[in-house]
């Protein structure tokens, strides 16, 4: 082989690295066919000039611009030197050169380089030639760069023209124009000339190249682009996707297309709101990026950036302060002097900072980049208007108004002259104008800017989306402090609602995880709508009814989704998505288990390898997490059910379906807006109202004030306490604390007694502030449907006293059942095509299985707790807990029970398996009794993960609020949270925890603890589980094998059975499930959404009606109440009354009575009460046979029913 072959073959090497993103070995070869070329041909020739360019041009895309200059230049002299006068290489030269400065930011010397080049070109070649026109859209996208559109915009359309003359029919040059001069349209709103010019270029190149193509990808994601802009995100995100699959499939391994595509998809997640989808495509892009190019790198800089705007959208300050900083500081060392890309950093950071009210801060920093724009780009350009607007929205949140109002008509008058006729910067600036006059109350001046903005985007973005909900909204806020609430209301409902639609198509493309996160992000609007009723229109009848149709629509709304996807799935319609639900719940099975295979560290273990091991364990919930989503979102495109399109869902529909003579009451917790307050003070403090809608009269609906909301919670937990005999200390301890041994009859009887005393102080108060505004209008009525919102949901309301003597309560004057949301008894007339099962009773399980059950002495069966438990054997279990204890009284009343109704499906001990209830077909009746459990999130990181997000110096601040949790506990959680940080990608949220952790171990001299069990045989010990839906279930025989981490037969499923996995069981022809188990009503409260646990998992899964207790009952009594309730069933009573009536039966119970039992040991109190509590003797019982044992709700009022009764 000569050596110009061998040069040639370098070239065609650089050439083929370039392409598959290899740039530090294209480099390498570029260097070498550089000194072999010039070695070859000593002084100018064609061949040195060419590697020169060659190896500028990587050089350039490095953003090694310096060296790249330099080498430009030689080759540039060295061709003008060969050919003197005009020649095609000197003007190639030309525009390489040219386009090195336009990616400097050096403007006008590209300009004066691309005019040389096409004049040239003009000389050289009369009329058409490809290489004119490639200069022509040179020159194009740099006016475009220069936001001069009016320039920009007629080369584009010369050079497509000039294209389609030179290659007729299909040519990849005519498609390069068509998706150039779509750019230039998309970039100036002018989306539907847009459109036809982005779908004829992918057109054509799906004719060019057939499979895949880099251009394919390209144009497709220039058409994904377009979309989003419009809001279109429906039709957005199969093209980005489509296009990364390409890309990735095209270039194995790591390539700037592929990292490209990651940024993009993530930029459509992020502008949904779906943060969480968002962050690890862009922190795969950035490590992609930085692989590809070592230290400093403008696309490292843009990746950094649009990272720490992720973080500063979700609140976590720090983290974006820190990114910010980084990609300011690279891009300073980027581009000596002046450059676009600096000043985009300036104003992030100088925007992060205006969101913490840091002024001082912030000002200088928008002033300097508003000057680098300045001198960029004289004259007119979008990002100096962008520039004037912040700065003017600054000294607006200051009250600077004087100030403001030049800088906001400044930016607004040079959009206008950008962007002739529509633009959604344009509306911006009237907005932000119109804004600025409201506050100055300047309302004539606002009024004429909002409607514009309004009208302006209307025709923008015709039917729903965002911008015009916001501008809706906007006007509708201005409307209100007008004192105009009649005319706000209509703009501000129509904002709701068209937001409401919003969502709801958001879930035919979203996993479950996504939707709640995306109701999160978008309840403002809803809030400023419930603020506006109650403050100026809850005496308006139609406005309030509205009202209340707009939280029928929105409360629950992702539970009514996820029931309405059940539904239909299980039905034969879906028959053939079976198979990818089986997998979502087999991933969803395999999920669980990985998350409680938590590794622990002890003494033994270094702290390197429990890093190492917890980082291996973070990763793989990751992915097993998101293979669950992908699988969730391809069934949700599948199912449009879940977009609830054909569900009427308002008062009149609700008001029909309750029973005669019912009352629904709405209750609504929200953050209030204050209309008139300044702009950092409109948000106060959280109310709770209540919708009051009675049976077939939709039109009497009346909305009533309950006051702020935080002294309500306050007292939920101390009447949950009250309830549950929190504060009660059992005799025992007051016999301990009075000096007694413990002996029945030291203490006092009085004291004894006492402890099992109801006292009304707090649930008297309670119904004072949630009960009694409402006594007027429910007067009438004895059936009534509650409705609860946010800590609500943990009270059963008909255990609070009608007055302060506490002798009466609200069940004995009303008949009350609970739903989500008033919408929910819309789903009780639905029909399916299936037929319910014979009744199934599941009872006393083995937990222990495939062994035998762990056998105790009768003493220790009766008592788990000893003598210092108000409960013996509560038929709950905490997953840190001890092991499940057998449950044989259970079994007594599964047997009495399933021979009274004569239910055949009785299953016990080693057949009380988890995987029942997935195998047989929905059950007409469906009894479990058995340990129920929920596993609280953990404070410790709760409050890890808010010192991780909280703004700037308000750790201490945080820490000194949560004193109690500041321990070792605490400092092993934010190890665990900064190794999980680390296998994320975030290493500086990870490096901040541990320095934080430090500090905080130094100052309050603590040191992490090395377990955070005191049992590591229990895998369930610690809960690293942020779903609620795998943190609550019920236990059925090997939950004991299963907890310590051994294999249960196939059979027998995992031994529990987790609210997740009801949440996918067809119960949809089930009359009742009763859970005869400790706290299945309780779970994560979530604001409009409901109780994330049982609760909800049986409401999605289709079940009608749900009996489950609110705290932890006393086995024995509850057992004797629902065998009295199931016998009224029986009788023929309604699950609700027959509820009210076994409740009754246990609160007035007397001793004579109860004295039936005494040979029984399975339901004999009095015994419990005297051997195990302590608190009466046998002369008590002889004495005192009317005496009412068991009258505290404690005993009875956890029960509740939800739903049809």
């Amino acid at each position: 082989m000569n050596e110009e072959n061998a040069w040639e073959q370098l070239n065609e090497q650089v050439g083929e690295l370039y392409y598959q993103g290899k740039f530090n070995e294209a480099i390498e070869i570029a260097e070498q066919a550089l000194i072999l070329a010039q070695s070859l041909h000593p002084g100018d020739h064609p061949h040195v000039a060419l590697s020169l360019n060659n190896l500028a041009y990587l050089y350039e895309y490095q953003g090694r611009y310096a060296e790249a200059e330099h080498l430009y230049l030689q080759a540039l002299e060295m061709i003008k030197c060969l050919f003197p006068g005009n020649h095609p290489d000197v003007a190639l030269s030309l525009n390489k050169l040219a386009s090195l400065y336009e990616s400097q930011g050096h403007y006008a010397d590209a300009e004066h380089l691309y005019l040389q080049a096409l004049e040239m070109w003009q000389r050289l070649f009369n009329g058409d030639h490809p290489y004119a026109v490639t200069n022509l859209d040179n020159l194009a996208l740099l006016y475009y760069s220069q936001g001069r559109y009016t320039d920009a915009v007629p080369l584009s359309q010369k050079a497509l023209e000039m294209r389609k003359r030179l290659f007729p029919g299909n040519h990849p040059d005519v498609a390069t124009s068509l998706n150039n001069l779509g750019s230039l349209y998309n970039i100036q709103g002018r989306y539907a000339e847009a459109e036809p010019l982005y779908l004829q270029a992918l057109e054509m190149w799906q004719c060019l190249f057939n499979g895949d193509h880099h251009d394919v990808a390209t144009s497709l994601n220039n058409l994904a682009y377009l979309y989003n802009s419009q809001g279109r995100y429906a039709e957005a995100e199969p093209l980005y996707l489509q296009a990364l699959e390409m890309r990735k499939r095209l270039f194995n391994g790591d390539h700037p297309d592929v990292a490209t595509s990651l940024n993009n998809l993530a930029l459509l997640y992020y502008s949904q709101g779906r943060y969480a989808e968002a962050e690890p495509l862009y922190l795969q892009a950035l490590e992609m990026i930085k692989r590809l190019f070592n230290g400093d790198h403008r696309d490292v800089a843009t990746s950094l950036n649009n990272l720490a705007s992720l973080y500063d959208s979700q609140g976590r300050h720090a983290d974006a302060e820190h990114l910010y900083l980084q990609a300011l500081e690279m891009r300073k060392r980027l581009f000596n002097g002046d450059h676009h890309d600096v000043a985009n950093s300036l104003n992030n950071l100088a925007s992060l900072y205006e969101s913490q009210r840091r002024y001082v801060k912030a000002e200088p920093l928008y002033l300097q980049a508003l000057e680098i724009i300045k001198r960029l780009f004289p004259g007119d350009h979008p990002n100096v208007a962008t520039s004037l607007n912040n700065l003017a929205y600054l000294y607006n949140s200051q009250g600077r108004y004087a100030e403001a109002e030049p800088l906001y008509l400044q930016a607004l008058e040079m959009r206008k002259r950008l962007f002739n006729g529509d633009h959604h910067d344009v509306a911006s600036s009237l907005n932000n104008l119109a804004l600025l006059y409201n506050s100055q109350g300047r309302y004539t001046n606002a009024e004429p800017l909002y409607l514009q903005a309004l009208e302006m985007i209307k025709r923008l973005f015709p039917g729903d989306h965002s911008n015009v909900a916001s501008s809706l909204n906007n006007l509708g806020l201005f409307l209100t402090a007008m004192n105009r609430p009649q005319a706000a209301f209509e703009k501000i409902r129509q904002a709701t609602e068209m937001e409401t639609r919003l969502i709801r198509r958001n879930f035919a493309f979203s996993s479950e995880k996504e939707r709640l996160q995306y109701i999160k992000n978008n309840r403002e609007k809803l809030e400023i709508f419930i603020s506006l009723v109650s403050q100026h229109l809850s005496n308006y009848p139609e406005q309030v009814q509205k009202a209340l149709d707009v939280v029928l629509k929105r409360k629950s709304l992702t539970a009514a989704a996820l029931a309405a996807f059940n539904f239909a799935i299980h039905s034969q319609r879906y028959s053939h998505l079976k198979p990818q639900f089986n997998r979502l719940r087999s991933l969803q099975e395999e999920l669980f288990h990985r998350t409680y295979s938590f590794p622990i560290q002890d003494a033994a273990t270094r702290i390197e390898v429990y890093r190492d091991g917890l980082g291996e364990y973070q990763k793989n919930i990751a992915e097993l997490e998101q293979q669950c989503q992908q699988l969730e979102k391809e069934l949700a495109t599948q199912v449009p059910e879940i977009q609830l399109e054909h569900q009427t869902v308002d008062r009149r529909a609700v008001a029909l379906e309750l029973p005669a003579n019912a009352v629904l009451v709405e209750y609504v917790r929200f953050d209030r807006y204050d209309f008139t307050a300044p702009e950092a003070k409109k948000w106060k403090s959280a109310e709770y109202w209540a919708f009051i809608l009675p049976a077939e009269d939709s039109d009497a609906v009346q909305m009533i004030s309950l006051g702020e909301a935080q002294p309500i919670d306050d007292l939920i937990d101390n009447v949950r306490q009250v309830l549950s005999l929190e504060n009660n200390p059992p005799p025992s301890e007051i016999m301990a604390a009075r000096g007694g041994t413990k002996k029945t009859g030291e203490a006092p009887l009085e004291e004894r007694l006492n402890a099992y005393q109801y006292n009304p102080e707090y649930p008297n108060a309670l119904r004072e502030k949630i009960f009694t505004p409402l006594l007027s209008i429910l007067e009438p009525y004895q059936n009534i449907f509650i409705a609860p919102d946010s800590q609500l949901s943990l009270i059963p309301f008909g255990v609070l006293p009608v007055d302060e003597t506490g002798q009466q309560l609200l069940r004995d004057n009303y008949q009350i059942s609970y739903l989500s949301s008033g919408k929910d008894v819309l789903r009780w007339k639905l029909e399916t095509d299936r037929t319910a099962s014979e009744s199934l009773i599941i009872a006393n399980p083995n937990f222990d299985y495939p062994q035998p059950p762990s056998t105790k002495p009768k003493t220790e069966s009766l008592s788990q707790s000893g003598a210092n438990s108000h409960s013996t054997k509560p038929v709950f279990h905490s997953l840190s807990s001890k092991e499940f204890d057998p449950l044989p009284e259970t079994e007594t009343l599964a047997k009495s029970i399933a021979e009274k109704l004569a239910i055949p499906n009785l299953y016990l001990g080693d057949k009380a398996v988890e995987t029942l209830l997935s195998q047989t077909a929905c059950p007409r009746i469906l009894l479990i009794a058995t340990h129920g459990y929920f596993q609280p999130e953990s404070p410790y990181i709760r409050l890890t993960q808010e010192l991780l997000n909280c703004p700037s110096e308000e750790e201490e601040n945080l820490l000194a609020k949560n004193r109690d949790l500041v321990n070792s506990k605490l400092l092993m959680a934010m190890e665990n949270q900064a190794v999980t940080c680390a296998a994320q990608g975030k290493e500086n949220s990870a490096e901040w925890l541990r320095n934080f952790a430090q500090k905080v171990s130094e100052q309050y001299k603590i040191s992490p603890a090395l377990n955070l069990t005191e049992n590591p045989l229990d895998r369930f010990a610690v809960a690293p589980a942020n779903n609620a839906m795998i943190r609550a279930g019920l236990a059925f025989a090997g939950a004991n094998t299963s907890r310590q981490g051994k294999n249960l037969p196939e059979d027998a499923g995992k031994g529990l059975l987790l609210a997740q996995d009801v949440a996918g069981i067809d119960l949809w022809e089930n009359e009742v499930t009763i859970l005869i188990a400790c706290k299945t009503g309780l779970g994560d409260v979530q604001l409009g959404e409901g109780v994330f646990g049982l609760r909800r998992a049986f409401a999605v899964a289709g079940c009608k009606a749900l009996i489950m207790s609110l705290w932890e009952v006393p086995t024995r009594p509850s057992l004797l109440l629902m065998d009295r309730f199931l016998s009224d069933v029986e009788l023929g009573l309604g699950k609700r009354e027959a509820l009210l009536k076994a409740q009754s039966y246990i609160r007035t119970i007397t001793i004579r009575e109860l004295q039936q039992f005494r040979d029984d040991p399975d339901r004999d109190i009095l015994a419990e009460f005297i051997n195990e509590k302590k608190v009466i003797s046998e002369e008590f019982i002889e004495a005192n046979p009317d005496y009412q044992l068991l009258s505290h709700p404690y005993f009875w009022g956890a029960w509740i029913s939800q739903g049809e009764m």
